[in-house]
């Protein structure tokens, strides 16, 4: 399998992961608001021997938009600490990056061969890390 075979699967998987994601936020905000109406609907059968309005659909309502506000604030605090490469995903996994001129014979090896492949594909030469 070449490389644009891989590159169409990781598209294919990342489009999967993210319906997956956004059906796991919509279940989450659902169940919260039904854990919240149904704590509502208990609390209002006390309260309405008292004839107080009842409040347990904007409760609810309520409880599923703080839930989803959450969630999407937390989504983006984390999309926005990743940034536009790998770098700091490797770094919070423990990965120590190679310098550009290592002495080790092995390192020099691998920057060689990461260097000429990156020139011959055309791309800039990416930071190496070890892990």
């Amino acid at each position: 399998m070449n490389f644009f075979d891989h590159q169409e699967q990781a598209k294919k998987r990342t489009q999967r992961f993210l319906v997956f994601f956004i059906f796991c936020v919509f279940a989450v905000c659902g169940g919260m608001m039904l854990i919240s109406y149904g704590l509502m609907a208990y609390a209002e059968v006390e309260s309405r021997a008292a004839g107080a309005p009842s409040y347990a659909a904007k409760v609810c309502l309520t409880s599923g938009l703080i839930t989803f506000v959450i969630i999407l604030v937390a989504s983006l605090v984390k999309a926005t600490s990743i940034g536009g490469n790998g770098g700091s995903v490797m770094r919070s996994l423990g990965a120590v990056p190679v310098p550009a001129s290592p002495t080790s014979p092995d390192l020099i090896r691998l920057r060689n061969v990461t260097e000429e492949m990156a020139l011959a594909s055309g791309i800039p030469v990416p930071e190496l890390y070890i892990m």
